[in-house]
């Protein structure tokens, strides 16, 4: 993006009190690239206001100087030692890629035009070192972005963590049991369900009414009384086989809730 461009669609920026989605998403990207950085992270209703003004000071610093003869290959950014500041095409000078190039010979291959500079001033070999040099300068640049990006996941990751965490808290506090919507059976499940109870043993009708297995009610019901916590109970029993199926979560917090059911003094 050309300054005429960045200047043009900043002064739009300036005049406007709120921005929609795309803006905002366009205002991120313009500040990483002419400024390299990213706008701060926070819930502050005018992030996006103050990193327009940013941008309108920047430009009106450092973008109104003449054009540098030296021209930088595409996408390529660079920054000075001993300094914050990073270039562009659009604000590098002269005077900053010289000094660059002073500090760091090795980097002529991340320039697209360097004046004054014949051919033959440059032999094979330093024609390799500058290559190299250009390539281990690009995988830096990209694995600062990427540790950038992976430091972004991790602040996300553990957020949903956290959250999830204080939740699962919430609803063990509360004893919420939340149970999955059973789909509706057909008619000829129903008969097949029918059948099954009536080859039951009567002692166990109330249990198998409820679909549970009379054994791991039995056993469940007995350690709830002994004293052991149902998010223990939860860990010892989801993935065990019964009926050949997997027990579940949700299929632990059903015996909770038929016991408590059955006994709702308790």
């Amino acid at each position: 993006m050309n300054y005429e461009e960045i200047k043009r669609r900043v002064s739009a920026w300036g005049t406007q009190f709120e921005f929609s989605t795309a803006d905002r998403a366009a205002i991120e990207q313009m500040y990483f690239d002419v400024l390299g950085k990213h706008i701060r992270n926070c819930n502050c209703p005018d992030r996006y206001r103050d990193a327009v003004i940013e941008l309108r000071i920047f430009t009106k610093n450092h973008l109104t100087m003449e054009k540098a003869k030296y021209v930088l290959k595409a996408g390529v950014v660079i920054q000075p030692s001993g300094t914050s500041e990073v270039y562009t095409n659009d604000n590098l000078t002269d005077a900053v890629a010289e000094q660059f190039l002073k500090e760091r010979p090795g980097a002529r291959g991340l320039f697209e035009v360097i004046p004054n500079t014949a051919a033959e001033e440059k032999g094979p070999e330093n024609e390799k070192e500058a290559a190299n040099s250009a390539d281990i300068d690009a995988l830096r640049a990209e694995n600062e972005s990427l540790k950038a990006e992976l430091a972004k996941m991790t602040e996300y990751r553990n957020r949903a963590v956290a959250d999830l965490d204080a939740l699962v808290k919430k609803i063990e506090e509360s004893n919420i049991v939340l149970e999955p919507r059973e789909p509706e059976k057909t008619a000829e499940e129903e008969s097949d369900d029918a059948n099954k109870g009536e080859q039951e043993p009567a002692g166990d009708k109330k249990t198998a009414a409820n679909g549970l297995n009379p054994e791991i009610y039995a056993a469940i019901k007995a350690r709830l009384e002994a004293g052991d916590t149902k998010s223990a109970i939860v860990a010892d029993y989801v993935g065990m086989e019964v009926d050949g199926k997997a027990l579940t979560k949700y299929g632990v917090e059903k015996y909770f809730t038929a016991i408590k059911a059955e006994n709702p003094a308790e």
